[in-house]
């Protein structure tokens, strides 16, 4: 999948990758990236994702 620039995305944290926590404001991309669907486990207990989010939701 293709992340567009203009569009909103949001860095979210779950222990449990069923409930997701935000983490920081949403931000835009500036600038063309591919981006993967994946879950990595970068602390212990801990998995990040970034979603892409409608322009209506805050």
């Amino acid at each position: 999948m293709k992340g567009f620039v203009g569009l909103r995305y949001q860095m979210q944290r779950s222990a449990d990758l069923e409930t997701w926590v935000n983490l920081d404001a949403p931000f835009h991309l500036s600038q063309s990236v591919e981006i993967k669907t994946a879950a990595h486990t970068i602390e212990d207990g801990q998995f990040y994702r970034v979603r892409e989010i409608s322009p209506t939701n805050n």
